[in-house]
């Protein structure tokens, strides 16, 4: 079944390209055309020269003159950064809803482990004595992971604090390196 609606899709995007790759070359005939109207002298271009960026057809371009006297070229890298500052703003929104994400994954992690501990009994058996070391375990990894994602976020966003663990303290000098979370383990232990 997955395979006969794989050959349906690829069958259905073939006939699309086809009918776009025919639009395009009937809007260039169409172009082509109004071109040779207005000046007959010039050569008309071909589909290679259209689709070649290197081409007269687009250099041309390039050395129109217009009334503003700011040269097309100038105009064209005008738009391109300001086109390239939007999309890095879009890119860091998205980044920002990316790191607000992660810190939101591993706040629930936290929660989900903690309310599995929870529902341990004082009364253990094996399975369960083994099962709340492997829990605690669980937990204080998230946790690690949520403080050190926290901490390394705030240097570029403001963490709301939704996100944030009641034990996360936020601090611009505070580094945290994966032997803490080791000498947290050895704590508990020994307990």
């Amino acid at each position: 079944m997955c395979l006969l609606d794989g050959q349906k899709i690829a069958k259905k995007l073939s006939t699309s390209i086809s009918k776009e790759t025919r639009a395009a070359k009937r809007l260039l005939d169409e172009y082509v055309a109004a071109a040779y109207e207005i000046d007959k002298s010039k050569p008309l271009p071909s589909v290679q020269e259209v689709l070649s960026l290197n081409s007269d057809f687009w250099m041309s371009r390039h050395h129109v003159s217009t009334s503003d006297s700011i040269p097309w070229k100038t105009k064209e890298e005008l738009v391109q950064t300001y086109l390239l500052i939007k999309r890095c703003e879009e890119e860091k929104s998205m980044l920002t809803a990316d790191m607000i994400s992660t810190l939101k994954y591993w706040q629930n992690h936290v929660n989900s482990v903690t309310s599995r501990l929870e529902g341990i009994g004082d009364q253990k058996t094996q399975y369960e004595h083994g099962l709340q070391c492997v829990l605690q375990r669980s937990l204080l990894l998230a946790e690690f992971q949520h403080h050190r994602a926290a901490n390394t976020f705030s240097r570029f966003i403001q963490v709301p604090n939704e996100v944030l663990l009641k034990s996360t303290k936020l601090s611009d000098n505070t580094e945290i390196d994966s032997d803490s979370s080791d000498e947290s383990d050895s704590d508990s232990d020994s307990e």
